[in-house]
């Protein structure tokens, strides 16, 4: 890695000029090293940064190659960040929020924050009949929402995923609409 051994190196470099030659982000470690003249040692920082800064990349690549994915897989760019809810209350301490379109890790916050609104102590009929893609994040976050929601003193059960089939045998992988076979 060239920039380790660079960045390694940056020592030499002591007075601003010549840090803001070699880049803008040393003069964030300008000041510890202008200290009493004090030149600390620089690799475990250095790793420590260059390590931060490719988890990071790696992780903007996952999160962009899965919204390809998903885009591939018929979900509208529209609703890859936001999430088609709807709340209809069935009388009797119930609640029906009604998930449209795609039901993905993107757009689960927008879910979570309509979830979040409803009020305590509700019995919840999750309703993903009109969706064409349940990914596996989002088969888990209700999960975890449904036992919180218990705490408070609801109840909670997703439907509508019997017309969709699972990609893999494990009970919260990702599923997909079921297409119906075209009659020739």
């Amino acid at each position: 890695m060239p920039s380790l051994f660079h960045l390694e190196h940056e020592h030499k470099y002591r007075f601003l000029n010549h840090q803001y030659d070699v880049g803008p982000k040393f003069l964030v470690t300008l000041p510890d090293r202008i200290a009493d003249g004090i030149t600390f040692p620089d690799f475990p920082r250095t790793f420590t940064l260059e390590s931060c800064q490719y988890i990071l990349m790696f992780a903007l690549v996952g999160i962009r190659t899965k919204s390809i994915l998903h885009l591939i897989a018929s979900v509208s760019p529209k609703n890859l960040c936001r999430a088609n809810v709807t709340v209809e209350d069935q009388g009797h301490g119930t609640l029906k929020p009604t998930i449209r379109e795609a039901a993905t890790f993107s757009n689960y916050l927008g879910v979570k924050k309509h979830l979040d609104q409803l009020p305590t102590g509700k019995y919840l009929i999750i309703d993903l009949t009109n969706t064409h893609l349940v990914d596996h994040t989002f088969m888990e976050n209700p999960y975890h929402f449904k036992h919180d929601y218990a705490r408070r003193g609801g109840g909670m059960h997703t439907e509508g995923l019997e017309n969709q089939r699972p990609v893999s045998d494990h009970p919260r992988a990702a599923r997909k609409a079921a297409r119906e076979k075209v009659k020739q």
